[in-house]
């Protein structure tokens, strides 16, 4: 996992990040996903209220 940016008013908060498969010799496999989340802080705990994914192709993946 990647983050790309982070965001927090409020208490709540907007994470983006990149997540891929690696095998056990550290190479990518798989596809590469763009992940965003949003979480809100309720009693002192950070619960996700709702995400997206996507998945990302050669022409946008920059990393």
């Amino acid at each position: 996992m990647k983050p790309i940016a982070i965001k927090i008013i409020d208490g709540v908060a907007i994470v983006h990040y990149f997540v891929n498969g690696k095998d056990e010799a550290g190479h990518r496999v798989g596809n590469r996903y763009r992940i965003t989340h949003t979480w809100i802080k309720r009693g002192g705990k950070w619960k996700v209220m709702g995400g997206m994914s996507s998945v990302v192709n050669d022409k946008m993946d920059k990393d």
